[in-house]
């Protein structure tokens, strides 16, 4: 049972999702594999994208990469600090 409104309230948006890019090559590897994993009964799992090719290396030295420049920039804080803070005690004493 609706409860009545004075409001209309909106529906819910659709979207119309196309894909941007297709490739038939692609799509026909695909169906291939599935058809050829169904006839020998064996399942080929393909590796996450960290584990392909070196990608986990590669993710692990770019996040090296910015830890490492977010420590010169702390450090450059505490130096902009600690000359704030002797200027201050300078002024006050």
């Amino acid at each position: 049972m609706a409860i009545p409104s004075f409001f209309k309230t909106k529906k819910p948006h659709s979207f119309k999702y196309q894909p941007r890019y297709y490739d038939p090559v692609e799509e026909e590897l695909k169906q291939r594999r599935k058809e050829r994993e169904a006839e020998t009964g064996e399942t080929t799992d393909e590796a996450p994208s960290l584990l392909r090719s070196g990608a986990m290396r590669r993710k692990f030295d770019q996040t090296r990469k910015v830890s490492s420049s977010s420590k010169s920039q702390n450090i450059r804080t505490l130096i902009i600090l600690l000359i704030i803070v002797l200027l201050l005690l300078y002024m006050f004493w």
